[in-house]
């Protein structure tokens, strides 16, 4: 291969593979998916001002529940579960901790999968 190509196939394909990931450094679980259950998400205290956060939930539900995160006390952003599902939320956020609250609406067993990580300046 010639420089060029070399240059392609060894530093540029695994910047844009590895650069373009969504890597989440911090995960948790619903304890029991049949009853309600308060989460709260914390930054790493390593972690410096925080800026922002992106949370993805997935899993499979036998019937069907609800998972909320909340702002200022506040339903901010609300995801209906039931089948397999998942998906991300994300955006700005300043705060070191994040709640979450998952409310079982229906639910015969299942999993529930949360993977999260604040962003810091």
């Amino acid at each position: 291969m010639g420089k060029i190509q070399n240059l392609i196939f060894f530093v540029m394909i695994p910047l844009v593979v590895f650069g373009c990931s969504k890597s989440y450094n911090q995960r948790t679980e619903v304890r029991n998916i049949g009853i309600k259950e308060t989460i709260i998400l914390s930054k790493i205290p390593s972690k410096g001002n925080i800026h922002g956060i992106k949370i993805k939930i997935s899993g499979k539900i036998k019937g069907e529940s609800q998972v909320s995160l909340i702002l200022n006390n506040e339903e901010y952003k609300t995801n209906k579960l039931e089948g397999n599902f998942s998906f991300s939320w994300g955006g700005d956020w300043y705060a070191d901790t994040a709640k979450i609250i998952y409310e079982p609406v229906n639910v015969k067993n299942g999993n529930v999968s949360i993977e999260y990580e604040f962003k810091d300046i």
